[in-house]
């Protein structure tokens, strides 16, 4: 009887050692689909995060181009300020040493209408001898840059012109003019101005912002077809300039 009974014992144990092994397995199974779980919301979040890095370097991108745009035009406008910087410091320079106004011809007197056929009249560039006309053109020139009344410069410049429609600075002196009469927003007398230097001087080194000043002036008035004329003639006539460069930039705004 003690065989039989221990026969079963065994079978009973073993029995029950066969319907528990399974359980490990199980555990096994979950801890697998954990951690995949948490690979996948890993990865998901890492995405995410590239997503948003790509999203960052394209907006970085763009702010890149638009600052680039700025740069040039502020280097553009630097480049603008040099010449003009440079144009003072000639007429400077002049003033204190005596030496003549640059790259000027003298022409008919200014009486004559801008429209009219230009008559040019070429002389030597040398100082002129005529004490009185130097004094005249320097007090005009120092009442822009040293004292800065432009009001008597405007009157000064206009004597001037009167007083010597053949001095070695007309050209200059219409176009100081000019400048004068643009800033005061006079801008028909100041296009008078500077079509006489355009058409009476063709080469007077103010020739090409004349001209430029005269398709800005047409710009304000809003006679685009007038600035778009000016603007191409600077671009051909003075293609290597920064007036010609400017007056591209005029057209890209028409």
């Amino acid at each position: 009887m003690k065989k039989p009974l221990t026969s079963v014992i065994l079978l009973v144990g073993l029995s029950g050692a066969a319907h528990a092994a399974p359980a490990p397995v199980v555990e096994a199974g979950g801890d697998l689909e954990s951690r995949v779980a948490r690979l996948e919301a890993q990865f998901e979040s890492r995405s995410r995060a590239q997503l948003e890095m790509m999203q960052r370097l394209s907006a970085l991108q763009d702010d890149l181009r638009d600052l680039r745009g700025i740069t040039e035009e502020h280097d553009h406008q630097l480049q603008q300020l040099l010449d003009r910087q440079r144009e003072i410091y000639k007429e400077i320079a002049r003033l204190q040493t005596g030496a003549p106004a640059a790259g000027t011809d003298t022409a008919a007197p200014s009486g004559t209408p801008a429209a009219a056929t230009p008559q040019v009249v070429t002389t030597t560039p040398d100082y002129s001898n005529n004490l009185s006309e130097n004094e005249a053109y320097d007090r005009a020139v120092g009442l822009v840059l040293k004292q800065k009344d432009y009001a008597k410069a405007t009157d000064a410049f206009r004597k001037f012109i009167q007083d010597f429609p053949k001095s070695s600075y007309i050209d200059n002196a219409h176009y100081w003019l000019g400048q004068l009469l643009y800033s005061d927003r006079k801008l028909d007398e100041a296009s008078q101005s500077f079509s006489v230097v355009v058409n009476r001087y063709p080469n007077s080194t103010k020739r090409a912002d004349a001209m430029l000043k005269l398709g800005i002036i047409a710009k304000e008035k809003g006679d685009k077809a007038g600035a778009s004329s000016y603007f191409n003639r600077v671009i051909k006539e003075y293609p290597d300039s920064t007036s010609a460069r400017m007056a591209k930039d005029s057209l890209g705004s028409l």
